[in-house]
């Protein structure tokens, strides 16, 4: 089986949809970072020109791409202008603080017409306008900034050049693009980028530089998407595939990457393997299911791969400047996310990902209703259409909009038979603890499926069983988590969940450990699954191991009441009167007062009273299930 590293987690659902995986841990930032906080006097001088450009040293990941690069292209100062300009420059600074990079933008062209000859306003004005999503006055600002007389500064300045080559690619002029990024300055972003743009250009002539695209596993795929554009021999396409496979300790990104082109190459055997790995580790794409499928049955598999919707070099330039602006969102870094996802839309309007993308950040800047806009531009009739309105859902859900969120999943259903758009109406409902609601619509996706449910869905029968357990009804519960089971006998959520589930009723002792004890193997850092096995331990009479576990537990999730009760109770258990104390004291101190009132009472009072005797004729669980190899400390 393929060992498969965990995915990244920053974008989870809602970039993993149809995208590919771009396979790199980090490129460049782009960020604004004033050294005042108050316009300058009229007096006030430029940094010079060290003081705009900062780069850190880069590293490399395990598939050799740059991780740290950060060159800081938005100036870091406030550059001189004139008295009257400063009320429409405050204000632009504002709006920026907050993310609304159209406020932003507007005002600072106001400030540019006073004084037009200003590089660095030029600069600051050209990052916002492509940030807006305005990037044919993004690129006006970028050939004002190439000729400007100030080589230094120009010279210094990629965004622009950047800007200049995707502008034009998109306008089919192939040896222009290739010949701005020539005066890219040598260095790390010029080596990662520079094969990208570049080699999109020469497609548009028919061609590609094979060695150029064989550095990292990003290139090895847009390498792959060119010889496929280019109709070149399969052999060509395997070829950047098994340069993707290469390195060791691969995300489940680049492996879903690689699948896809030995599936476009031809080679189904070794695409069929990696797809069904990365389904049986519940680490790959929602198409991952569709993939498999469309190869079982013999069908065409590439409206499901990104290869399908690049019919221009400027679609496939798209898609590599999409990455780097995925890389930068996963590591939370929005504004220059932002721009780069607009230059991709730059070259493709078409473009949902980094729809998704600027959406996303919207959201988490609180811009809800910009949100909305950029996830309802996706046509029904993309791929992506339905991974954005679940994620918008989750926005509105998450931003106090509940019932906004559940009658746009509803409408899903209602017109698109959906019954994922259920089943998260379910989780909804769920996550609100309530209960009743979400087991009406998990039965009702059941039952869409016409009550068989299958191993695309087993997470049906998963949440359902959670729900049952919390209103009461164990033996629903219990036959629908030993359903979900029979799919994924080791999730290690699933496992714990059935096994404490067991313990709580006092039935099936033995299998009970052996499950939770089971989870905690595979995921052996997990705090809640650690507590669960120490609880356990402690329910069964068995309290040196409870306190083992318990302490590993309050080591992992210091701060989680719940845990540090628990410790509190081993340790009384063993004799251990005056730590136990301690452990009570630290729940109560993080207790939330409103979640957690219940038990801040319970806390009080075994501050005071301590616990009653302990009852030493509990039944021990046999020998061969309380020594779980130590799980919780690998």
């Amino acid at each position: 089986m393929i060992k498969i590293s965990a995915p990244r987690a920053v974008l989870a659902v809602l970039l993993t949809g149809t995208m590919a995986a771009a396979g790199i841990g980090g490129v460049w930032e782009y960020i604004h970072r004033d050294k005042a906080a108050t316009p300058p006097a009229e007096s006030t001088t430029s940094a010079d020109a060290d003081d705009v450009l900062e780069e850190l040293a880069p590293t490399l990941n395990a598939s050799g791409n740059p991780v740290n690069v950060v060159p800081a292209i938005i100036p870091t100062f406030i550059p001189d202008i004139p008295k009257n300009a400063t009320g429409d420059y405050l204000i632009a600074h504002f709006a920026q603080s907050q993310n609304d990079w159209r406020t932003a933008s507007d005002y600072l062209s106001g400030v540019l017409k006073r004084d037009p000859n200003n590089i660095e306003l030029i600069r600051r004005a050209m990052v916002l306008a492509l940030g807006s999503g305005d990037f044919t006055l993004a690129a006006q600002r970028a050939d004002m900034i190439t000729k400007a007389q100030d080589s230094t500064t120009s010279e210094q300045d990629p965004l622009a050049y950047l800007i200049l080559s995707s502008n034009a690619i998109v306008n089919g002029q192939y040896d222009e693009a290739i010949a701005v990024l020539d005066h890219l300055p040598k260095g790390d972003m010029a080596e990662f980028v520079v094969p990208l743009l570049a080699n999109w250009a020469r497609v548009g002539n028919g061609t590609y530089n094979q060695a150029e695209l064989a550095g990292t596993t990003i290139h090895a795929y847009h390498g792959g998407l060119m010889a496929k554009y280019l109709k070149k021999d399969q052999s060509q396409i395997e070829t950047f595939a098994r340069v993707i496979i290469q390195p060791s300790g691969l995300t489940a990104e680049e492996y879903e990457r690689a699948a896809d082109l030995f599936a476009l190459a031809g080679n189904t055997k070794e695409a069929m393997e990696i797809y069904t790995a990365l389904r049986d580790e519940d680490i790959g794409s929602p198409l991952v299911h569709e993939k498999i499928e469309a190869l079982k049955g013999n069908k065409d598999i590439n409206p499901l791969l990104a290869s399908h919707r690049i019919t221009t070099p400027a679609q496939g330039a798209a898609q590599a400047v999409f990455d780097l602006a995925r890389i930068l969102f996963q590591e939370n870094s929005d504004a220059s996310a932002r721009v780069f996802a607009n230059m991709a839309l730059g070259l493709d309007p078409n473009l949902a990902e980094a729809r998704i993308i600027l959406a996303t950040s919207s959201a988490r800047s609180h811009q809800y209703q910009d949100a909305l806009k950029q996830f309802d531009k996706i046509p029904q009739t993309h791929p992506a259409w339905a991974e954005a309105q679940y994620a918008a859902a989750d926005m509105l859900d998450q931003s106090g909009q509940t019932d906004e969120a559940v009658r746009r999943l509803r409408t899903m259903y209602d017109i698109h038979r959906d019954v994922d758009a259920l089943a998260r109406i379910g989780d909804i409902y769920r996550g609100h603890e309530m209960y009743d609601k979400a087991l009406v619509e998990y039965n009702a996706a059941i039952d869409a499926l016409g009550g068989d449910v299958s191993d695309e869905y087993w997470h049906l029968l998963y949440a359902r069983g959670m729900c049952l357990e919390q209103v009461g009804d164990w033996p629903a519960a219990e036959k629908d988590l030993l359903a979900a089971l029979k799919f994924r006998p080791d999730q290690p959520y699933l496992l714990n969940y059935l096994g404490y589930g067991w313990a709580d009723q006092g039935k099936n002792l033995d299998q009970s450990l052996e499950l939770i004890a089971r989870a905690l193997e595979l995921q052996p850092n997990d705090g809640y699954i650690t507590d669960s096995l120490g609880w356990v331990h402690y329910k069964f009479g068995q309290y040196p191991e409870a306190v083992k576990y318990l302490e590993r537990a309050v080591e992992l999730l210091p701060y989680d009441p719940t845990i540090n009760d628990h410790l509190g109770d081993a340790y009384w258990a063993v004799g251990r009167k005056n730590e136990a104390r301690f452990q009570w004291e630290r729940a109560r101190n993080f207790a939330d007062t409103a979640e957690d009132a219940d038990l801040i009472i319970t806390l009080g009072d075994k501050l005071q009273s301590g616990l009653p005797p302990i009852d030493h004729t509990k039944p021990a669980i046999k020998a061969a299930s309380t020594n779980p190899a130590n799980t919780a400390q690998e």
